[in-house]
């Protein structure tokens, strides 16, 4: 379960670094926030790999990648429009 809540996180963080980098920060921050992004993204995959294997790890990485980036948009959107 931990390692589950791991990967995700990992993935929010990096699809986060990589939102903020896009739209909100300023020009002298972009790259570090862009490589820290893709950083956090390929840790969080190669955990989930390293964790339940090739397979599995794919399947499972790639669920927590799919996840973390719809979790960012979706609150994104809900930021945008006040309600937070």
């Amino acid at each position: 379960m931990i390692t589950h809540l791991l990967v995700f996180l990992l993935a929010l963080l990096g699809f986060q670094l990589l939102a903020r980098q896009q739209h909100q920060a300023p020009r002298s921050r972009k790259p570090t926030l862009f490589w820290l992004g893709w950083f956090s993204l390929l840790v969080g995959l190669a955990a989930a790999i390293w964790i339940w294997g090739v397979e599995l790890g794919l399947t499972l990485g790639l669920g927590h990648l799919s996840a973390g980036a719809g979790s960012v948009f979706l609150f994104r959107i809900w930021r945008q429009r006040g309600a937070f």
